[in-house]
């Protein structure tokens, strides 16, 4: 039996698909789902879900939750890419500016935490670009 997996963000529905298996980033760590998986609900963290069976499918995500019922896997992030949509350059051109922003002493710590959660997401970026 096939689980069912669903990706949605805020604005857009990613992909909707049955599969054989399922990695996802959780905050905890990682997570790997099967069907007869029992029931499950986690927050997501960083990094790339991907999908195993007939088609593939990698998407890079961060933030949001995960839910596990039944073979119905339902994901809801905050952001997610597909490789092919990286734009390498405009990525690298915002590192640019972080690293000079964290220059800065005058920075509050909520700037500065903010702004080294968005390097780690840029750093993810990069290296998922090419997958």
């Amino acid at each position: 039996m096939p689980l069912n997996v669903s990706l949605v963000t805020p604005s857009k529905q990613v992909f909707q698909m049955t599969c054989d298996s399922v990695n996802l980033p959780g905050e905890d760590g990682a997570l790997g789902v099967f069907p007869g998986h029992a029931p499950y609900v986690g927050l997501m963290g960083q990094g790339v879900v991907h999908t195993r069976g007939s088609s593939e499918k990698k998407v890079l995500v961060r933030g949001g939750f995960v839910q596990v019922i039944d073979d119905q896997v339902s994901i809801l992030v905050d952001e997610a890419l597909e490789p092919k949509d990286i734009e390498t350059e405009q990525v690298q051109r915002r590192q640019t500016e972080i690293e000079e922003a964290l220059k800065k002493t005058s920075l509050k710590l909520e700037e500065r935490d903010a702004l080294y959660r968005e390097r780690s997401w840029l750093q993810a970026c990069l290296k998922n670009a090419a997958l």
